[in-house]
């Protein structure tokens, strides 16, 4: 097709795959003119007065489906291509069968519109080989000389059959095909020669319907099937069958061609993407395994620093130990920002929606960073939209994670001056929202050859800050994932000696838990204004140790394999006042706990020989004759998608991911305890 402008027609009544159609045009300079069509009746009235090079069609619009101008567009002879959504190959078989060229396959990413121009070009293709073959047939019936000429340098197999299904025409390439000469099949049943044992009454059936049907639509389309060699081998075939009238008799062209090359590629091609599959649930493990063996050694590091900052240090040991502690946290923190990106390229990163309450969310935020802001003695203050519903759906941890880390780096790019999130509505209507966050500094601001390099993976603008504050250089490229995978867009601007504004935009559709409003005066009328110049962060992480003591009568069990993490837990749980059991396997822990009475079990998942999900799955099923329900707390170093819910799935309650911090600790006992 090359060199050729293409006139399509695409009848689509989605906006968005309309856009995606329109772009994939643009981005792969296709050499199209389209229309687009959004329904039905408006494809009708477009097909009436254009002409096209080939239609691409939805299947099911909203004023009916494709078969409602099938007819139309195939008296055209205009190539037709039906797209349909993952799961729906059913259709595409329906719309094929009914007289459509070739399909596509919807996906999610939109990714089939990468093959849109080799799809149109092979459906091109075949209607314009059967056309071909339409003609040639008529003009073998007008000249028997022209058509044995044709025939027998035709790299197709053509055999002719009568209305008795006896062969009467058997051109070369039908010899090398099925190994048969002519003098060895003319005249004999062409069934009884060619199909196979176990498709003789399938394709008897099939030649009935075909010779009885007022309606031939399967005739002159392209269809797989199975032949017989001579050999007794079988041989994948494209056969297109057509009928026609000679001398007052009935008669088939049999198309016949061999596929055998065309079925190998397809095999590599499916053996290709079982492989690809296959890699991608081994990246996935992997990064499930890397983050237990880097998550299990950080719990021994970072609990065991806060439980020793808990203790009488002087004011040297004091020191040490915080900054043992820091330094943990800033490694952790590294940890996750590599993880979280080779989750995204491996494929693995799920975005899940929830319900939240946007104003508790804000003051956590405020909660973190007000200390960090008081610490280089900066102004923090949150602005929210009174307009702003209180509930809202998306990914409450994710975007926490994102504007924690535009929030940091604002500190952090900042000596004086003031930091601020303001939060506002930038439109809304019955299926959701757009919500603007916006985190702004009085920083030294970002030149626009700096901006340029900003949001791309292990890059910072300005190496003075990493060697003094440290990073990854990841930070602004996760984000940037997470907001587009949550449908959003990011950005930014800033001026050079005047400070940056970090943006981003989401959509949010209305929570299902959504409350009346709160009154702007009452609720939302929210400025949190933080001068916080004397803040001093405490030596431990409690802001009270005496409030972390809870009763000593409640009895733990503590299933952990890990030498250090289990040290950990044990030190942590006795000094929350509670009594501990430790464990190290599956087995011990289904003993234990059918011996004892246990307020909750804190489950470790992956340990060898039986793992947690298989005791917390024996232990569910014993307590059914019991009458009983002990709390399973699963406690991993995974921490992927998707692990919360095989815990909850196992029968676990509650899912703590490595390394777990003390006041994390307590909340868990408190929820499931107090």
């Amino acid at each position: 097709m090359e060199n050729m402008v293409l006139k399509v027609l695409l009848i689509e009544d989605d906006l968005i795959d309309q856009m995606a159609f329109k772009r994939a045009i643009i981005k792969q300079k296709l050499p199209y003119q389209y229309l687009v069509a959004g329904s039905i009746k408006e494809a009708s009235r477009i097909l009436s007065d254009h002409v096209f090079d080939v239609v691409v069609s939805d299947f099911e619009l909203g004023d009916g489906t494709l078969f409602d101008v099938l007819d139309i567009i195939i008296e055209k002879d205009v190539p037709i291509i039906v797209t349909t959504g993952t799961g729906d190959e059913e259709i595409a078989v329906r719309a094929i069968k009914g007289g459509a060229d070739d399909y596509m396959i919807k996906d999610p990413e939109r990714n089939y519109l990468n093959i849109l121009a080799t799809t149109i070009d092979k459906a091109i293709e075949s209607k314009k080989s059967i056309l071909e073959r339409k003609q040639a047939e008529e003009a073998l019936l007008r000249s028997e000389e022209k058509f044995r000429a044709i025939t027998s340098s035709a790299l197709d197999g053509i055999i002719l059959v009568n209305s008795q299904g006896h062969i009467a025409f058997w051109n070369t390439a039908a010899e090398h095909i099925f190994g048969y000469s002519s003098q060895e099949v003319l005249g004999h049943g062409l069934l009884e020669l060619l199909a196979p044992a176990g498709y003789y009454d399938e394709y008897q059936y099939e030649l009935h319907i075909l010779k009885t049907s007022e309606k031939l639509r399967l005739a002159g389309k392209p269809i797989e099937v199975t032949g017989l060699h001579k050999n007794g081998l079988e041989v994948p075939i494209e056969l297109t069958i057509s009928p026609f009238e000679l001398e007052g008799e009935i008669f088939f062209s049999w198309i016949v061609r061999d596929i055998t090359e065309r079925k190998q590629t397809e095999q590599e091609l499916n053996e290709a993407r079982e492989a690809a599959e296959v890699a991608n649930r081994a990246k996935g493990e992997f990064l499930a395994n890397i983050s237990h063996e880097i998550r299990t050694p950080m719990t021994g590091i970072i609990s065991m620093t806060e439980l020793l900052l808990d203790t009488g240090l002087n004011s040297q040991q004091l020191e040490f130990a915080t900054t043992i502690f820091d330094a943990g946290q800033h490694l952790l923190k590294v940890i996750n920002d590599i993880l979280d990106y080779a989750k995204f390229e491996s494929g693995v990163m799920i975005i899940e929606n929830k319900n939240f309450e946007l104003l508790p969310f804000i003051n956590n935020l405020t909660r973190i960073i007000s200390p960090e802001a008081a610490k280089k003695h900066l102004t923090f203050n949150t602005q929210l939209d009174p307009k702003i519903p209180s509930h809202l759906s998306c990914d409450p941890l994710r975007l926490r994670q994102i504007l924690l880390n535009l929030l940091t780096n604002a500190i952090k790019f900042t000596d004086e001056g003031q930091v601020s999130l303001q939060v506002s509505m930038m439109g809304k209507n019955v299926s959701g929202s757009k919500i603007r966050f916006a985190v702004a500094d009085t920083g030294k601001g970002i030149s626009p050859d700096d901006q340029k390099k900003l949001f791309q993976p292990f890059v910072q603008v300005d190496a003075s800050i990493t060697r003094r504050h440290g990073g990854s250089g990841l930070g602004l490229a996760i984000s940037k994932r997470l907001v587009e995978a949550m449908g959003g867009t990011i950005g930014l601007g800033s001026t050079t000696g005047r400070g940056s504004t970090f943006w981003l935009v989401l959509p949010f559709t209305p929570s299902s838990d959504e409350l009346n409003e709160y009154s702007a005066e009452n609720e939302l009328d929210h400025i949190v204004n933080s001068k916080l110049k004397s803040y001093k962060i405490p030596p431990t992480y409690l802001k009270n140790p005496n409030q972390i003591i809870t009763n000593t009568a409640h009895s733990i069990l503590l299933v952990e394999d890990d030498q250090v993490a289990g040290m950990v837990a044990q030190f942590q749980l006795n000094k929350l006042g509670c009594s501990v059991d430790l464990v190290t396997n599956g087995s011990e822990a289904i003993n234990a706990a059918a011996q004892n009475d246990y307020a909750l079990i804190f489950m470790d998942c992956h340990m060898p020989g039986m793992d947690g999900f298989q005791a917390t799955r024996a232990i569910r099923e014993a307590e059914l004759s019991r009458g009983q329900h002990v709390p399973i707390t699963a406690i991993t170093a995974r921490a992927l998608e998707g692990d919360k819910e095989m815990c909850l799935q196992a029968g676990m309650d509650d899912y703590i991911s490595k390394p777990v911090e003390l006041q994390k600790m307590k909340q868990v006992l408190d929820h499931w305890i107090l």
